[in-house]
């Protein structure tokens, strides 16, 4: 299996090195469907085993991803040489706190495309994105009667990791190079705690590097209604105005959160003082189940969203000031543990008046009493929401069959539904 997968690769590579080098006139007009569709159908094939790190599946992600890097041309940035930089982690299965931990080494994969201008390629952007997923479900399924089946992930993330080859791809095909240094990077562990983006932001590589800027892909792959969510413009303060200039060719719907932190790789580099973003298409029922698989995603909406992060890199990237850093207001979550579930699909966009959401699970608590996708949740439990992090704080301290209330506005009119919440 291992060497046909691998002759796999080497044809993949072959393929878009003599078919895809496209018209350099503009090089985002390469960016293509096609591969990006050709990327995650590898990524997120039954044979992968849902990318665990550790696995043989984890493995065969990082040979794929560094071979269309030494393809590019991209600078090694891993260990000796390589383009993959190890690191070990450990997790336990989700059977209980009581299950033995599991200690593995898996890694990032780093690719430098080396800036023209003799000061400002000192200065460095990363284009990142997470190449984990859950495998059989050992950890993080979110549908505990399909623990075992294979979890793909294809948007979660083969969508993100299909994004970054791409960009590289693009960026260095170019005549034409950007004056500052790009850093590909796909990250591994992502989905035991933000691994590998910890690690990487502690290590020896990241203090030689002058990082001025990360912008990452997680789940790029469910554009819809042509809504694209943003998180982190609160960390620098060119980023709101930037955003909505190069939407003007976009026409896209954005939806912009201001923090810095949030569940993904992005949050390591904000905690190391990084101005970030994150680019997301939003969350979906198919969230961490054996169901996100390739044929669900939309590819001309990752064109979409693939050639929006390059206008924003190429900006960056040849500008003559760097992006300013600056500290947004995060909430502290309280510490312990949830012991309930609820089922919604949260919108993770900023609301004014509460926490949205995009939809519900099938069957859930949500859907039982009557919450509906763009719903905006503003009391729960006779608490104020106002985002996600409210919310959770919320749930800590419920017990399962507590029956609560939920107060909505559905349609801009107030509702106030009945909740029995579950445990989990």
């Amino acid at each position: 299996m291992k060497k046909l997968i691998n002759f796999q690769i080497l044809s993949l590579i072959v393929v878009f090195t003599f078919g895809f080098r496209g018209n350099d006139d503009d090089p985002k007009n390469n960016i293509s469907a096609e591969l990006m569709k050709g990327y995650v159908q590898f990524l997120a094939d039954d044979s992968m085993e849902g990318r665990l790190p550790g696995t043989n599946g984890d493995k065969l992600t990082q040979e794929f991803i560094s071979g269309y890097f030494e393809d590019f041309g991209l600078i090694p940035m891993g260990d000796n040489g390589t383009y993959v930089q190890e690191f070990k982690m450990s997790y336990r299965q989700s059977k209980g706190d009581d299950s033995p931990k599991i200690e593995v080494t898996t890694g990032n994969v780093l690719g430098m495309l080396e800036g023209t201008d003799p000061e400002l390629k000192d200065e460095v952007i990363v284009i990142g994105a997470h190449h984990d997923h859950v495998g059989h479900g050992e950890y993080g399924a979110l549908d505990r009667s399909k623990i075992g089946e294979i979890h793909n992930g294809a948007d979660d993330n083969a969508s993100g990791t299909s994004g970054v080859i791409e960009l590289a791809r693009v960026f260095s095909g170019a005549n034409e190079k950007t004056k500052r240094s790009i850093l590909f990077m796909t990250f591994g562990g992502e989905e035991a705690g933000l691994l590998g983006s910890s690690y990487f932001v502690k290590s020896d590589k990241f203090r030689e590097l002058n990082i001025v800027a990360m912008l990452n892909m997680d789940m790029i792959g469910m554009l819809r209604d042509e809504k694209l969510t943003i998180n982190g413009t609160g960390t620098s303060p060119i980023w709101e105005d930037l955003l909505n200039e190069i939407n003007k060719n976009y026409n896209l719907t954005l939806s912009f959160s201001k923090p810095g932190i949030g569940p993904s790789d992005h949050s390591s580099f904000y905690l190391s003082d990084v101005p970030v973003l994150h680019i997301f298409t939003g969350l979906h029922s198919y969230y961490h189940r054996p169901s996100d698989t390739p044929e669900k995603l939309n590819y001309d909406g990752m064109v979409q969203v693939t050639s929006f992060v390059y206008d924003i890199a190429k900006h960056i990237a040849n500008a003559n000031e760097k992006p300013e850093f600056t500290k947004t207001e995060d909430k502290e979550q309280k510490m312990g543990n949830i012991k309930v579930t609820v089922g919604i699909i949260p919108d993770y966009a900023e609301n004014e008046s509460g926490l949205q959401i995009s939809g519900v699970k099938k069957g859930s608590p949500a859907e039982l009493g009557g919450l509906k996708g763009g719903d905006i949740i503003t009391k729960f439990a006779g608490k104020t929401v106002k985002d996600i992090y409210d919310f959770t704080n919320i749930l800590i301290d419920l017990n399962p069959e507590d029956k609560v209330e939920c107060e909505v506005i559905r349609n801009g009119e107030k509702e106030v539904l009945t909740i029995i919440v579950k445990g989990r």
